[in-house]
């Protein structure tokens, strides 16, 4: 761990297929947040709608023949995004973000909703957010999950000098000196 401080300022539900298919197909159904009142923080539009109900959040966004939506909890920095067709309202991706990072497996099917591509953004990580989360509740006292605490999350494969995968994160203590601490973390062993 390398710590560097510097001074500064669902939407879907199940549609069973008659084939002998194991998994069901996931569609869009507006119904599912007609009991949701609308978001008034965020400007609305025909094609972009803001939506809340409790601490859930969603954002519906139609555009160039697909629908998205992007559906969180306030108190969690996790996001869900589903992509979804137009016309036949069959789900055609699924993946979720940490902050701003994409994480897990994101999945991509056909026209008839079957499963033609997944991409495990967590591949080259052998320590995991989760465990991240962990090492920095127990070592640093931080809350990782605090999206208020948390400006900067990002990681990647470093391969000019160490090549290893590595966690960047950026820490706001909040505190009048308005530091803010960086953290480099090894994505092999934490």
């Amino acid at each position: 761990l390398l710590l560097i401080t510097q001074n500064s300022c669902s939407s879907q539900k199940e549609l069973k297929n008659n084939s002998k298919k194991t998994d069901s197909m996931k569609t869009f159904d507006i119904n599912t947040y007609k009991d949701w009142e609308i978001d008034t923080y965020y400007s609305q539009s025909e094609n972009d709608k803001f939506l809340k109900k409790g601490n859930d959040r969603i954002r519906i966004i139609n555009y160039n023949g697909t629908i998205q939506v992007e559906k969180n909890d306030i108190t969690t920095p996790y996001k869900y995004y589903y992509l979804y067709d137009s016309n036949t309202k069959l789900l055609k991706s699924f993946g979720v973000r940490y902050l701003l990072l994409g994480i897990g497996k994101w999945r991509y099917y056909d026209e008839t909703g079957k499963l033609i591509k997944e991409i495990d953004t967590d591949l080259p990580y052998k320590f995991s957010i989760s465990n991240l989360i962990e090492k920095f509740k127990i070592e640093y006292s931080l809350d990782l999950e605090d999206s208020k605490t948390v400006f900067r999350f990002n990681r990647y494969l470093e391969k000019e000098y160490l090549n290893i995968p590595i966690y960047e994160i950026g820490i706001d203590r909040g505190t009048i000196s308005n530091i803010i601490e960086f953290y480099l973390v090894d994505g092999n062993n934490g």
